[in-house]
């Protein structure tokens, strides 16, 4: 009750070595998008919101807890890089569970719409970039791309990118 359940860009339905899955995207289409931020909480929140933080807490240290055991490296929290934490607690939850899941994060190359709330990926190179940048600390650079065991399945973490055309653009204005 009142908690809120978490806003995803894309989530979808695939069969994933044969099995039913889900691949979950996170995309982002600007640098400012990608947070360091952690989960706070205020003095005076209400008591189902302070619940709702401590299961997800909860959730997220146990996610921690298996994975670094098993890999190492693996550092997600409340604390830092919440929904980036949020995201690889989900897909180890989903695959804990027996559904194998594909975490892709998604950079939008190009996306001049976004100018004017953060500086657009100029291309793939820059996106993958700062990824790796963003995810230091938190998820290994080595475990990227790889099957991510998590007892009955497992998840990969992937990351991708995707060019966006100048909406309107007149690809003939050069000829005249």
């Amino acid at each position: 009750r009142g908690a809120n359940t978490p806003n995803w860009d894309f989530i979808g339905s695939a069969s994933i070595k044969g099995e039913k899955g889900l691949i979950m995207i996170e995309a982002k289409a600007h640098k400012n998008e990608a947070s360091l931020d952690g989960r706070m909480l205020k003095d005076d929140a209400p008591l189902s919101r302070k619940e709702n933080h401590e299961h997800i807490k909860k959730a997220i240290e146990e996610a921690n807890s298996f994975l670094n055991n098993k890999y190492g490296g693996i550092n997600i929290s409340m604390d830092s890089h919440y929904q980036l934490a949020n995201r690889i607690a989900y897909s180890w939850k989903f695959a804990s569970l027996g559904i194998p899941v594909v975490l892709m994060y998604l950079g939008f190359i190009n996306d001049v719409e976004m100018q004017d709330v953060g500086e657009p990926f100029r291309d793939e190179r820059d996106w993958e970039s700062f990824m790796h940048g963003y995810i230091k600390g938190v998820f290994p650079d080595e475990l990227l791309e790889k099957e991510i065991d998590c007892g009955l399945s497992s998840f990969r973490f992937l990351i991708r990118s995707k060019n966006i055309p100048i909406v309107g653009e007149n690809k003939n204005a050069k000829d005249s």
